[in-house]
Formats: structure tokens, sequence, C-alpha cells
């Protein structure tokens, strides 16, 4: 902070001193990742847009912040003889001046490239060069993973939508977004993409893709969208998809390892359900009389059963309610 003040009273003295003109509003991120051997397009946009033959454009290592005068340019709009010897053939203003677009290209990026640079521009006829906007450049070796949608819970027959994105820092060395099922069946789905789209939050474009399927009975679906550059550089993103559905095959467990004529029996009501149960209804039936038992819970007692006594459980959540067929007792005589 202390050393950034320094710069901007640097620059103010150097106005008063040899009479330049103020400086142009420069806004870039504040950082960006690049993917080594690729390319990068660093975002830049000025203000105030002058006409765009009066401007100066360079792109300068911070490393070395003091002696700021001597530093070699890693980009020149006016003097590529200037540029440092490692930058040289390498950067090349990648933006439209005119439009207000100071966006400046690296090719070939290398693992040494990573540093802070200041992106400085001014007028013609200023003899110093204002402090500029920071942007710190990482390199990495494999590409950042995409990011992949959540869905969050779904439900059974459901038409789903699934987008994967990916920022392009160079958009010349565009990648592939693929959709690979690793659990569930693919049959029905289909793909759109890539499309690339608006800059997202004002400063990378953006590779799209969407998976379009009906969401399955009886399985939680796992897919996965992988990122796919030259050279076999991957990265993926894997989603698995959670599946709520109403409950199903309800039916009454006898727990009782033996049931008598006019004795108790242990009922348990089993099901499959997601969200679980929140309710759980009995009723029994004999000699043609349903009776509704007051109990809720998945467990009951019965008592005085008969020979014909049949016992059913409904089981409900909030997608919907089933219930078991009517499950005979087989009550048996009581031997002594």
């Amino acid at each position: 902070m202390a050393l950034d003040a320094l710069i901007r009273i640097f620059t103010i003295m150097s106005a008063s001193v040899f009479g330049t003109r103020a400086a142009v509003s420069v806004s870039v991120p504040g950082r960006v990742l690049a993917l080594e051997g690729s390319c990068l397009v660093i975002p830049c946009s000025f203000s105030p847009a002058p006409a765009a033959q009066t401007m100066e454009l360079q792109l300068v290592r911070s490393s070395t912040p003091f002696f700021m005068m001597l530093r070699r340019p890693v980009f020149s709009s006016e003097r590529s003889d200037g540029v440092h010897p490692d930058f040289k053939e390498r950067t090349a203003l990648a933006g439209n001046i005119s439009a207000g677009d100071c966006s400046v290209s690296i090719s070939s990026i290398r693992s040494n490239d990573q540093n802070t640079y200041q992106l400085q521009m001014r007028e013609r006829g200023q003899r110093s060069w204002p402090a500029g906007s920071k942007v710190n450049i990482s390199v990495t070796g494999s590409p950042e993973p995409p990011e992949l949608t959540d869905p969050g819970p779904v439900k059974e027959g459901q038409r789903l939508v699934l987008n994967c994105s990916a920022r392009l820092s160079c958009p010349s060395d565009r990648p592939r977004l693929l959709w690979k099922w690793e659990r569930g069946d693919p049959a029905g789905s289909s793909v759109h993409g890539d499309t690339e789209l608006q800059r997202d939050t004002g400063w990378f474009p953006v590779l799209q893709t969407s998976l379009v399927f009906t969401v399955p009975r009886h399985t939680n679906p796992r897919v996965r969208c992988e990122l796919e550059y030259p050279n076999n550089r991957r990265s993926s993103a894997t989603r698995e998809i959670l599946v709520h559905f109403p409950p199903r095959d309800v039916w009454v467990q006898v727990v009782s390892a033996a049931v008598r004529l006019g004795g108790n029996a242990l009922l348990l009501c089993s099901c499959k359900a997601d969200p679980p149960v929140s309710e759980y209804q009995w009723w029994s039936v004999e000699s043609g009389n349903t009776r509704i038992l007051s109990k809720r819970t998945h467990t009951v007692r019965v008592y005085n059963v008969s020979r014909d006594t049949r016992v059913q459980c409904s089981a409900a959540n909030r997608l919907g309610r089933a219930s078991s067929r009517p499950t005979p007792l087989n009550a048996q005589f009581n031997i002594d």
C-alpha cells in the first residue's frame, strides 16, 4: 500500500514538473489464470476514450518496483525494439483502442511468466507513464476445472438441464466440453453447445454446453463434464443428481416370530422414499370390517388376531403417498 502511494505521488510530481496531462483510468482484472503453452488475453478497458491515434500503451512487470524508468516493457504499442527479449514476438495488442479496448495478448505462456504486471496508458506527448493498473498472472500446467451447475434435489420424470461452462483466457486456443455418463442411462439425453457466450462479470468469454435429460427412476444419475485442450490436457467436474421420489414398494413385515389366534403381532411398515417418510397410517380388516389404527409410526402392535385378520399400511412424504397390499397374519392355533 505504501509503495503504491509513493508511485502515485511520483506520477503526480512528474506531471507537475513535465507538464503532462492526467492519465486515463485503466481497468483490468486483479488476477488471471493462464494455461502453460497456451496464450493469454489480458482484458483491459479504459476511460475516458481519447482518439485512438493519440494513445500509447505498455505492459511492464512489477517485480522490480523501484527504478521504474529502467524497466523494459514486455509489450509496447510504440517501440517493439524496446520490448524485453523474453517477450519479443509473443505479445501483441488484442483489443481495439478506438472502442476503449486495450486488451493485450501473450502467446506461448511459460511458467516463468507468472508475475504481477502493470498495464499503463498515456497520451502522446506525455513524458512519464502513470502507475497503471495491476494484474497478477498465475500460470498452471493443467486447465482450471469447468463449472457445473448444481440443480439440487430433483423429482423422477422431471426434465432437467445441466449447464457446464469454462472461462476462456485464450479464445483462439478453444477447448472442447464433453459430457460423460458415469451412472445412469444416456438414452434420450441431448447435448446443446459449445456456445461462446457473453463475458462473465465483464471480463472473459465463456464456453458453455448443456445436457438435457429426463430424470430416471430407481437411480441417482452421475455425469461428468470434461474440458479438453489439445495435447490431451484435461480437467473435469462431476455431479451426482439426487433424485427425490414418493414412497414406493410399501409392504407390511410381520416381526413377531409366530402369531397365535387371539394373541398379538408386531408389524413394521417398510418402503423406499426420498425424502424420508413423514407419516404412516395403519388399518386392519376383519370379517369385512375395516378399522383404522390410531398409531402413526412405522411399527404397530395389533391385538386379538383372528384367522382372517388382514393389515395394511400407507406411507407418505411431501411428494406423495403409497399403500401396501392387504397382508394376512396367518395366525395359528395355540398348541398346548
